[in-house]
Formats: C-alpha cells, sequence, structure tokens
C-alpha cells in the first residue's frame, strides 16, 4: 500500500478527474513517456493476479498486467520496442477548480 495524505485520498473519492502517467525506457534503451493525451479513452486497466484457478498455492507470486491502447497517429511510438520495457504508471488527482492546482501522483505498483 501506498501512503498518502487525508486530503490526497479525499481527492481520489471525489469527482475530481484522474490522469495518467507513465515513463520508462525500453530494452534498446530509449526513454518512454505516455500520459493520459497518448492513450484511448477508457483502453488503461490493471489487473492483478495472486493465484491460477481455484486453488491459492503457497508461495505463489502476485502479477499484474497493464494494457492500454496508445493514440499513434503522428507516429510517436513507431521506433520503441515495448516489449521488455520497464515502465512506472502513476495516476495523478488535484483540485482543479484552483487557478494553479497540485496533481498529486500516486504510483500504480
Amino acid at each position: 500500500m501506498y501512503p498518502i495524505t487525508n486530503e490526497v485520498m479525499a481527492l481520489f473519492e471525489s469527482e475530481q478527474r484522474k490522469v495518467l502517467r507513465i515513463t520508462g525506457t525500453d530494452k534498446n534503451g530509449a526513454t518512454i513517456t505516455i500520459t493520459d493525451n497518448n492513450v484511448i479513452e477508457d483502453s488503461f486497466q490493471i489487473d492483478r493476479y495472486s493465484c491460477n484457478g481455484e486453488k491459492l498455492e503457497i508461495g505463489t507470486a502476485i502479477a499484474a498486467q497493464m494494457t492500454m491502447t496508445l493514440e499513434n497517429g503522428d507516429g510517436t511510438y513507431d521506433d520503441i520496442a515495448f516489449e521488455g520495457a520497464e515502465l512506472f504508471a502513476e495516476v495523478g488527482v488535484a483540485d482543479w477548480t484552483q487557478s494553479s492546482p497540485t496533481v498529486h501522483w500516486v504510483p500504480c505498483g
């Protein structure tokens, strides 16, 4: 669990818009930067698994799978090798009614 303040928790529980930021490098060392502007709406998802089938085995590892559909009409991601890439995903929230909102970033795991 990632520690957050009561203020940030209240923002997440409110109707405030959430934003996405994904950073990392591909297996060739190229920098990857993805924001919610680059992801097709409602296509980002993280599924976490701790077992396969109906039994939970002792020593089971927890795994996660991130899926999304990228908007790549301008070819931004044409030369990125996503297989083997290391990505760090964060969800941000702010009080967008403020004139200069501060985005609070929380890692997705």
